[in-house]
């Protein structure tokens, strides 16, 4: 099978994301089906705690532990774009090398950075005038998602296992912010339609139920079981989507950089 080749146009790069996924597909649920079990058992144990103890709060610690497995989805996929759909080792979820672990431990960080900056932004608009209240939370969200992009090549590198440092993700991620943004979006806006769908049925579903039938007290593990398709098809897919899309201007970019970087692609 013929190596993926990065592109620089937007909806080229989006054209391509899809191309890839639905050629390897087969690949996409040879990772995803071990996976999905454990997701899918995190969120039902979440639900069920949420209706036998949380109604109103909720419980959302089994969900954090799925995230994990969805991590290793993530690298795995980003080891198909880069190595190639017949050279690729998976991750195994229960003997992480070092470099995965770096890549999770990282992903973490920067997401509980990014929680840290928005909510130091939005706490302080309790101590300004409404007019500027609003202008200090889009700042916070849009510094947020300029530092996460900024940051993004540092995954692909790591799941390859690749010697990169923040800094030189902020380097070769320069001038790409709104190629990816725009080539995620190109790529997934029609599972991103799909989702939408799926969740205006769901929301159809919920209220025809409630007139005949009262769950009040199911109502988690009723949702979990609505939205099972949501995880175990469109989830996956929007998620391989953006990685390829990831993966494709990281290798673009490290094709086209004047400083060499070590690498194992």
């Amino acid at each position: 099978m013929e190596r993926f080749e990065p592109k620089y146009v937007s909806g080229e790069v989006g054209v391509s994301a899809r191309n890839f996924v639905r050629e390897n597909k087969s690949e996409l649920w040879a990772i995803f089906k071990p996976l999905f079990p454990y997701i899918a058992g995190c969120h039902l144990l979440d639900a069920i705690i949420s209706d036998a103890f949380f109604p109103k709060a909720g419980f959302g610690l089994f969900g954090v532990i799925a995230i994990y497995f969805t991590m290793v989805l993530i690298i795995s996929w980003h080891r198909v774009v880069i190595h190639g759909p017949d050279n690729y080792t998976p991750v195994n979820p229960f003997k992480p090398r070092r470099s995965e672990l770096a890549f999770m431990g990282m992903g973490v960080l920067i997401g509980l950075g990014m929680v840290l900056i928005a909510g130091a932004f939005v706490a302080a608009t309790a101590y300004t005038k409404a007019g500027i209240m609003g202008m200090i939370t889009l700042f916070a969200i849009i510094s947020c998602i300029y530092i996460s992009y900024r940051m993004s090549f540092y995954f692909p590198a790591k799941a390859v296992g690749a010697d990169i440092s923040l800094k030189d993700s902020f380097r070769l991620s320069k001038g790409y912010l709104l190629r990816l943004f725009g080539a995620g979006i190109y790529a997934s806006w029609r599972i991103m339609l799909v989702a939408f769908g799926y969740a205006m049925l769901v929301g159809i579903i919920v209220t025809i139920m409630a007139n005949f039938i009262s769950f009040a007290s199911v109502q988690n593990t009723v949702a979990f079981i609505l939205l099972l398709p949501m995880s175990a098809f469109i989830e996956p897919i929007s998620t391989v989507l953006g990685v390829t899309v990831l993966s494709n201007y990281y290798l673009y970019a490290m094709q086209n950089d004047n400083r060499s970087v070590e690498m194992n692609i």
